[in-house]
């Protein structure tokens, strides 16, 4: 048997079997489908923030203090001191999804180091 030959079929397959998989999902809990374009939606946001048209979420303007939302010029209103709370949201949920993806990955990496090290350790009362 040649090597690579059967391949595309299996990964065809396996692609298919698995969007039949998300078809089903989407099907019988459309919340969860939902809840997942609203997910990607946000980190979509908060990943582009620097190439969206938002005003300086540290600029302080006190004339435009209080303003309720959808003022003219801030969409979500301004705060105490005039800053604008749209671009504070987006570059606050920048910061946000750093610290989770940093927490995870530090995480991940010290799981891996210690169920490596205890696989590794080799002593008489475990069998393998």
């Amino acid at each position: 048997m040649v090597a690579g030959v059967g391949e595309p079929v299996v990964r065809a397959a396996s692609a298919s079997r698995f969007r039949r998989g998300i078809n089903r999902i989407a099907r019988r809990d459309r919340l969860a489908i939902v809840a997942a374009l609203a997910l990607l939606a946000a980190v979509l946001v908060a990943l582009l923030a620097p190439w969206l048209p938002l005003l300086d979420p540290d600029t302080v303007d006190t004339p435009n203090r209080l303003r309720p939302p959808l003022t003219a010029g801030h969409r979500l209103g301004t705060d105490e001191f005039g800053r604008d709370l749209l671009a504070r949201l987006v570059w606050g949920a920048r910061v946000s999804l750093l610290a989770g993806v940093a927490t995870a990955a530090a995480a991940m990496v010290i799981g891996v180091t210690l169920g490596c090290s205890a696989a590794s350790t080799r002593d008489g009362s475990r069998p393998w």
